[in-house]
């Protein structure tokens, strides 16, 4: 008696349902674990001087920008764009000026206040880069329209 073999006549089949489940948990797990780098630029409306003394950006300038609501924002010596902190507290003020420094003690600071900006964040910023060493300061003004 001679059994007929039924492997043997099916066709091979592939089944994609466990492989679309897969590639769909890898598309999820990559989206929640993904974070963004978000650049901003705060907007800062600098106050008026009749000066018309303009300050050159070098590779040996840390720019410091305040905005109206206290906020900081930070560019560094040779940097091109400005990076705003997570937190205004002097912590991490202190923390992000050392690591854009690093340990230099010749970098020229730039201070960006917008005019609406309350005097204790300027004053707060000065205090952290003279605890840093940095005592070289600018404060930028918007040339006075006439």
């Amino acid at each position: 008696m001679r059994f007929r073999d039924e492997t043997r006549n099916r066709d091979a089949e592939v089944n994609l349902t466990p492989l679309i489940d897969v590639v769909f948990l890898l598309l999820i797990f990559f989206m929640v674990t993904t974070t963004f780098r978000q650049e901003t630029k705060l907007q800062i409306e600098l106050p008026e001087s009749s000066s018309e003394q303009s300050l050159s950006q070098t590779d040996n300038t840390l720019q410091v920008e305040i905005n109206a609501d206290g906020k900081f924002a930070l560019k560094g010596p040779g940097e091109k764009k400005s990076r705003s902190l997570v937190s205004d507290d002097e912590d991490t003020l202190q923390r992000a000026i050392s690591k854009l420094v690093q340990g230099r003690k010749d970098v020229d600071v730039v201070l960006m206040a917008d005019r609406m900006t309350p005097y204790q964040a300027v004053a707060r910023a000065m205090d952290v880069c003279r605890q840093l060493g940095l005592v070289n300061f600018n404060l930028a003004t918007a040339q006075r329209r006439q």
